[in-house]
């Protein structure tokens, strides 16, 4: 299982998770059902995930507050 974070969905929508899945096309599936069931419709293709590394022992802040 590999880990991916998603910080925003397209059109700067403010929504943010990170999802564990077997690839990333499972991933951008799993984001784009989480997405419809707040009201919001997104495209797969549109969507940017970034994976984690978690074999790292570094902690990293993906979206600090400000």
């Amino acid at each position: 299982m590999k880990v991916y974070y998603c910080e925003k969905l397209p059109n700067s929508l403010e929504f943010s998770c990170v999802v564990v899945a077997e690839n990333e096309k499972d991933a951008k599936k799993v984001v784009k059902e989480t997405a419809k069931s707040e009201g919001w419709s997104v495209d797969e293709e549109d969507l940017e995930l970034i994976k984690l590394d978690t074999k790292s022992a570094n902690a990293v802040i993906l979206n600090p507050l400000q």
